[in-house]
């Protein structure tokens, strides 16, 4: 189920899914890739968005090969870029937090259809920006451009990078890899408490970003943990041993 949002507040299966209307309110807007123009010109920001959509937990926000004709930030929640190579097989490329753009390929190469699918794994609020408006967003001056091509360019660099981890990696490593990458990304939003975080993903879409099957999963984590280097349980994951989970990164 998709909606959007015309009020402060949506209610949504019981739960309260708050959205500010105006970007000089949010605290999301100056981690975003369009943070140096927010900062200086947050109503600009706010008269380009088109709408600000929600999804529910495993709805999907696009298709492969869909052709978007605006960019998704994402305001609060989860979601998953994947692709299906075959029937029955998913990989998981990467995980889209609050800030992240969703659909980052489009924003690159503005409206060609998408090499993967992206599926809400939590309920999930998107700002909407079409594409010319977030060109004019992502193009105002200097410190816009720069702050453009860092961002573009740790995407894909984590992407080739995420992708020779999968082929040389053994699973704990990649584990160790994958959870220590979070926990720097949350600790930007402030959501890291104590060595813990948030990880709200099923097993089964866990084992699908590491490449490995759901009982190789669980045998990895069990081995994690019996070493004293981190423990995910209740969809919360837990740095025990933050050097030791390091070294065993470094495999």
């Amino acid at each position: 189920m998709v909606a959007d949002i015309d009020k402060e507040y949506t209610k949504k299966r019981g739960s309260v899914v708050s959205a500010p209307l105006l970007c000089q309110h949010c605290q999301i807007g100056p981690l975003t890739v369009y943070g140096p123009t927010v900062k200086q010109h947050p109503h600009f920001v706010t008269a380009r968005r088109r709408s600000i959509r929600v999804f529910e937990p495993h709805d999907l926000v696009f298709k492969p090969g869909q052709v978007p004709d605006a960019i998704y930030i994402v305001y609060s929640g989860w979601a998953a870029s994947f692709v299906s190579p075959r029937r029955g097989i998913r990989h998981i490329l990467d995980f889209s937090l609050p800030s992240n753009v969703v659909n980052p390929i489009t924003a690159m190469c503005g409206p060609q259809p998408l090499p993967y699918a992206v599926m809400a794994l939590t309920s999930l609020v998107l700002c909407e920006f079409p594409l010319k408006a977030a060109a004019e967003l992502l193009s105002g001056n200097e410190t816009q451009r720069e702050e453009l091509a860092r961002a573009y360019h740790k995407h894909i660099s984590d992407f080739f990078l995420r992708l020779g981890e999968t082929a040389r990696l053994s699973a704990e490593a990649r584990v160790a890899r994958l959870t220590l990458s979070l926990s720097e990304r949350v600790k930007r939003l402030g959501l890291l408490h104590d060595k813990s975080f948030d990880f709200p993903v099923r097993r089964e879409d866990f084992a699908d970003a590491m490449g490995i099957t759901l009982i190789h999963l669980n045998r990895t984590l069990a081995a994690l943990h019996a070493k004293g280097a981190l423990k995910f349980e209740h969809r919360r994951m837990e740095i025990m041993d933050e050097s030791l989970l390091r070294e065993i990164a470094k495999d």
